[in-house]
């Protein structure tokens, strides 16, 4: 049986993350704000990361895996892009990116290529029944192995009441 490499531990993550959206897990804090989107750089090189968002809908299909209905956001909002490139051991994060109380599936890219693990997923960034919201991340760590995260946070930012 070959042994699991971390990389391929890092596509299994990814993989349950779409999976089980609603298990959200963090690697943030949970003083961001919901709707958020944070790149994270632990390696000792600069990344260009990018984020695309791919899909809006009002429900998720979690049999097909995707988002569906037609929520009526603005273009703006359906076809958002971010991009930026972080130095080693570097931080950003951007409030209000996914500031509609829709489902989105992003695709994101590092350095230009989609990860291993396909770089996508789909997420709800306004509270639930729990009041408790999400945030979107995407990181490189220390050797250059990537990965997303659905991140669970008592922040509610835009979707305040």
């Amino acid at each position: 049986m070959p042994s699991r490499t971390r990389r391929g531990f890092l596509a299994s993550l990814g993989t349950a993350g779409l999976a089980g959206v609603a298990g959200c897990t963090a690697f943030g804090s949970d003083d961001i704000p919901a709707g958020s989107l944070q790149f994270v750089n632990e390696d000792v090189l600069s990344h260009e990361f990018t984020m695309q968002v791919v899909a809006v809908g009002t429900e998720y299909d979690r049999d097909a895996r995707e988002v569906v209905g037609d929520p009526a956001v603005s273009r703006v909002i359906a076809e958002r892009r971010t991009t930026a490139v972080l130095d080693a051991n570097t931080t950003r994060t951007y409030e209000d990116v996914f500031s509609e109380p829709v489902w989105y599936t992003v695709q994101f890219t590092f350095d230009g290529e989609v990860p291993e693990n396909g770089g996508q997923v789909s997420f709800h960034p306004a509270p639930e029944d729990d009041g408790r919201g999400t945030y979107l991340g995407a990181k490189v760590f220390e050797y250059g192995e990537v990965t997303w995260v659905v991140s669970a946070t008592d922040n509610a930012g835009p979707f305040d009441q």
